[in-house]
């Protein structure tokens, strides 16, 4: 059988962060791995997502009561422009689904025949959103912390698998081959889950080009003072930026995420990847409530505790949303519950 492997994304990007703006050219390889012949695919822009207040991420945030995404400025929503969609250097015809702006039709100039692939070059702009209503965006700082920022393919098992952002964190990407070249400004630093290539500056720009094989992952940072470090855990590096409640010289953080990564890898399996990235808006998102919560006069167990279980969970989940191929939207409670 032919593996997710075959889907491939090949892109470049120029970040304006004054402006925040990505001017992006990518190139999109999926395989058809049905038996069905396909006219029409699907391309996931959950950037869009913000683009207006009837969205169903809008919807989803009125009713959770956050009224900062309907009483925000135009300028501080995002949005995507695209430019061009050629198909074997021809133009398609795409639109957006009328009551799914972040989701994309392109009926294509030569149908997808049963395992085969098709290659799509696209050319847009990406308007960062503040970062204000879901955490991911411009900071006020002016970093930029990004998730589901450019296209993805929309996966086809025997029916169509896509679906609105609702600020859930639950895409359903298909595993692909990706390489990231990336041009931002030289004051910043990227960090991803994906493998540095390359890098070279000038006098006011980086490049870096980043690799991965197998991969789901869609996190990058640019920040001005990363304040991510690399903890070396055996086979694996976890990058993280999550740190103790309360900064001690107690917790060895090394030993700490070695002891996990030798678990996880013992009880599901070795991670096929050589970073997992655990950020503090992971942590924001997926408290352990019953230590975030106490107050801190009330200290019953020891930072290195409460840190192992904090590092813990969010490996866990981060191993698990990049190795499991299922439909979280459909699936959610398979990754709470293990």
């Amino acid at each position: 059988m032919i593996s997710f492997g075959q889907n491939k994304i090949d892109l470049k990007a120029y970040f304006n962060i004054n402006k925040r703006s990505i001017k992006i050219s990518q190139n999109i390889t999926y395989y058809n791995q049905t038996q069905d012949t396909l006219k029409t695919v699907y391309l996931n822009d959950w950037n869009n997502s913000y683009s207006n207040k009837k969205t169903a991420l809008a919807t989803r945030l009125a009713d959770e009561y956050i009224n900062k995404f309907h009483l925000a400025k135009d300028e501080d929503r995002g949005f995507t422009q695209i430019t061009t969609i050629k198909q074997n250097q021809k133009d398609v015809v795409y639109s957006r689904l009328k009551n799914q702006v972040d989701v994309i039709a392109v009926t294509l100039n030569q149908p997808l025949n049963p395992k085969s692939t098709y290659t799509l070059n696209i050319a847009y702009t990406v308007k960062i959103p503040s970062d204000t209503f879901t955490d991911y965006g411009i900071t006020p700082n002016n970093d930029a912390n990004l998730r589901y920022w450019y296209l993805y393919p929309a996966i086809y098992n025997g029916a169509w698998q896509y679906y609105s952002n609702k600020a859930l964190d639950d895409l359903y990407i298909p595993k692909a081959n990706v390489t990231l070249e990336l041009n931002y400004p030289k004051t910043y630093t990227a960090t991803t889950a994906l493998n540095t290539i390359a890098t070279k500056s000038n006098d006011t720009t980086t490049t870096t080009i980043f690799k991965g094989e197998n991969s789901v992952s869609s996190k990058l940072f640019l920040n001005q003072n990363s304040k991510f470090k690399p903890l070396q855990c055996g086979s694996v590096n976890i990058i993280t930026n999550a740190e103790p409640r309360k900064k001690s010289k107690l917790v060895n953080k090394t030993l700490l995420g070695t002891k996990i990564i030798n678990s996880i890898n013992k009880n599901l399996g070795p991670y096929p990847h050589k970073k997992i990235l655990v950020t503090s808006i992971d942590n924001n998102k997926e408290p352990i409530y019953a230590l975030n919560f106490l107050p801190d006069f009330i200290q019953p167990y020891s930072d290195s505790f409460k840190y192992e279980l904090k590092l813990l969970k969010l490996v866990l989940h981060n191993y698990l949303e990049n190795t499991l191929l299922t439909n979280p939207r459909k699936d959610y409670w398979l990754l709470d519950g293990i």
